[in-house]
């Protein structure tokens, strides 16, 4: 098949493609990507093809003239590049779906063709691929969904896509009331004007997308989520890296009724427009935010958006870091929406929510900036920190702080303290540089005040860490989570050496800093400061 390498036994036609040209042609000896999708679509016959084409495939009995072909496998080692000489047949939709995959390393397939006007098109709701490099064109692949109740959806792993003018990956939704799934694990995309997009072009449609340990570099926009009105949409955000020149993510509605699940763990932004998710008062958006660092460079930049005053927002909203501003919004329900254990360095932070939909606020640390209530309902803020910077509360909308620091002279008027603590008692944590490499060091840094000391650990990433409850939220693997040696104190540093070793290479590490009072110092008796994860590269 590749030169000799034995065909997989399967259940639906096996075809090994062998040409480094996309469409080649069909009676010659080698079988091409496009032959492939032609004989996937039913539009080309096994008889039309060589006998040397023929061997490629393996069929199932009693499928001539048409082998139903479901698998497309290809050969890194054998054909490490396919020229896309012209525009590929669209993958259309069947039953069985069509699975491409690359063994012994990626096959790149080469859209930088001058005379290409698109990239891969795919109207179906099955296909499924794993380890190519899209490199240049327009974009990587565009998949148009219908309603995938019943099949895969689209599914790809270990994919990289680069060059593209327009998108790495969009997929798109045309069946009102329809169910539509994209699923990404392990896929990087690099320069081009957005990473990804779910447009979810019709009202009603149930939606399920997960990005999985996906990285976006030199983009200009990273993720485009873009719902219409009416039904439900999983959103799901996992180990994600965004760097991104103008916007790192962006959820906007196309109308008013759409239910939101948004779930976020170890998700880093690095992006002068951060991130905006957007809600609406009608449909209800149901977060869960944890470990997210997001970085908004420039003055006056936002970090993160989420909601409005009026919208319904609720959830939980943990273990995180904004450098930029912060905006929440939330009031247009019943449930509360609960922040805690955030630390936001710099520019402006809002809170604001209406009457009947709780919004508390503990454990935080804010630092030379402008906190303020920005809505119509009392905010609480318990164990928060507010160290430089001010507090403003209003006379529809004031603050109330409980066992919490504020700098003296900060708070205007419609702030009001119940039991403050004397100075700043909360801590909290660098890690430099953002992406370490084999042979470079990497630097823990402390960041605490008088009368707080704290202790490193450091230990490998859980995808489903075990949280106990708060403050004890650590999101690295129990078993392998690393006491590291010494106490340290104000600005106290600990660096690790990585050796120039490829093993080290891919290391996804959690940094963490319990911080503990010294005897007689107005604190919580221990906290854990939102950690940081970090992959070596």
């Amino acid at each position: 098949m590749f030169g000799g390498s034995a065909v997989p036994p399967g259940y639906h036609a096996f075809a090994a493609v062998n040409d480094t040209r996309s469409h080649g042609q069909v009676g010659d000896g080698l079988l091409s990507l496009n032959e492939v999708i032609r004989l996937h679509n039913s539009t080309l016959t096994l008889n039309q093809l060589s006998t040397a084409e023929q061997a490629q495939i393996q069929l199932i009995p009693g499928t001539d003239p048409f082998p139903y072909l479901s698998w497309a496998r290809f050969d890194g080692s054998f054909t490490p590049v396919i020229t896309i000489e012209q525009d590929l047949d669209i993958i259309v939709n069947t039953n069985y779906g069509l699975y491409m995959s690359s063994d012994n390393d990626k096959t790149v397939l080469d859209f930088s063709g001058a005379n290409l006007t698109r990239g891969m098109l795919a109207t179906t709701n099955s296909l499924q691929m794993r380890d190519f490099v899209f490199h240049g064109g327009q974009y990587g692949i565009d998949v148009v969904q219908t309603d995938i109740a019943g099949q895969i959806g689209f599914a790809i792993n270990d994919c990289r896509f680069e060059g593209q003018t327009q998108f790495g990956v969009r997929i798109r939704s045309t069946t009102a009331n329809g169910y539509g799934k994209g699923y990404l694990e392990s896929c990087e995309f690099d320069g081009m004007a957005t990473g990804m997009i779910w447009d979810a072009a019709a009202n009603g449609r149930t939606s399920f997308f997960d990005l999985v340990n996906c990285r976006f570099v030199n983009v200009v926009n990273g993720v485009v989520t873009h719902p219409q009105d009416g039904g439900l949409g999983r959103y799901n955000l996992d180990r994600v890296q965004i760097e991104a020149s103008m916007q790192g993510y962006e959820l906007t509605h196309g109308g008013t009724t759409h239910d939101v699940q948004l779930r976020w763990r170890h998700v880093e932004i690095r992006a002068p427009g951060g991130a905006t998710i957007d809600a609406t008062a009608a449909g209800t958006t149901v977060a869960s935010i944890q470990m997210t660092h997001v970085r908004a460079p420039g003055v006056g930049a936002t970090a993160l958006k989420l909601g409005d005053v009026g919208d319904d927002v609720t959830g939980i909203f943990e273990d995180s870091t904004f450098e930029g501003g912060l905006a929440v919004g939330t009031g247009g329900g019943t449930s509360p929406l609960v922040v805690q254990n955030l630390r936001c360095v710099g520019s402006q932070a809002s809170f604001g929510t209406s009457p009947g939909q709780p919004l508390s606020v503990f454990d935080s640390r804010f630092e030379n900036g402008v906190t303020t209530n920005s809505g119509t309902a009392a905010i609480t803020f318990g164990d928060c920190s507010f160290a430089g910077g001010l507090l403003n509360g209003t006379a529809t909308g004031p603050i109330v702080c409980l066992d919490s620091y504020v700098a003296f002279g900060t708070a205007n008027s419609f702030v009001t303290e119940t039991t403050p603590r004397p100075a700043d008692q909360l801590g909290s944590m660098t890690v430099l540089p953002d992406d370490p490499t084999i042979n470079s060091t990497v630097t823990l840094q402390a960041d605490l005040p008088t009368g707080l000391f704290g202790a490193f650990l450091l230990g490998f990433t859980a995808v489903t860490p075990t949280l106990f409850p708060q403050p004890l939220h650590v999101y690295s693997q129990t078993g392998n989570t690393f006491l590291l040696p010494g106490a340290y104190r104000n600005q106290q540093q600990y660096l690790w050496p990585i050796p120039n070793s490829i093993l080290f290479v891919g290391l996804d590490m959690i940094a963490t800093l319990a911080v503990l009072p010294d005897p007689g110092t107005s604190a919580l008796p221990v906290q854990i400061a939102p950690g940081k994860r970090f992959v070596v590269r």
